[in-house]
């Protein structure tokens, strides 16, 4: 009979112990009650109520960076160019980000690769290579507002490399050595 009592005293002391939650600084958890959502906790300690209450997700607030695949681009001069691509945001609404979209890294990046087409293909080769930062921002602009029903603030987003075929490039520097 004692053994059986102290089995039981120790399954509600593990049960009591695994519903104690702490949250960390620059987090939120998202609690579901019964499958619905419930509550948004902020840092500190919690209680789950168990078997009903569930976290299913743990935001971090920190920035987060995703680096796109080179994407070939046609300028409107008819150059073919490859262009590097990072891209820095933060969620700002762990909610919207918990429930309006699945795979926010994919979303950015097919959202970066059709802006970037869209805006380098009203511009010429020479405009690319010289105007980076008013690509820089046009595009962070851009990308903002589509990602805004999904709880994430673009900060930046920065072209690291442009680069033109080999031929275009080998006439380039054939040309700046003949004028120097």
């Amino acid at each position: 009979m004692n053994i059986v009592v102290w089995v039981l005293v120790l399954a509600v002391i593990a049960l009591a112990i695994s519903c104690i939650r702490i949250n960390h600084q620059q987090h939120e958890m998202i609690v579901e009650r019964l499958g619905r959502f419930c509550k948004i906790w902020d840092p500190g300690l919690h209680f789950l109520i168990p078997i009903v209450d569930r976290v299913v997700m743990d935001a971090s607030l920190k920035e987060r960076v995703v680096t796109i695949d080179p994407q070939s681009v046609i300028t409107k001069d008819n150059c073919t160019v490859r262009v590097d691509v990072v891209v820095f945001y933060r969620v700002v609404n762990s909610y919207d980000f918990c429930y309006g979209v699945d795979n926010a890294a994919f979303g950015i990046e097919n959202l970066v690769a059709t802006t970037l087409r869209n805006i380098i293909g009203d511009m010429e080769l020479d405009q690319t290579l010289s105007a980076r930062q008013q690509l820089n921002d046009k595009m962070a602009e851009m990308i903002n507002k589509p990602t805004e029903p999904w709880g994430i603030k673009i900060l930046r987003a920065e072209i690291k490399n442009i680069r033109p075929p080999a031929d275009v490039q080998s006439s380039m520097e054939k040309q700046l050595k003949s004028e120097r």
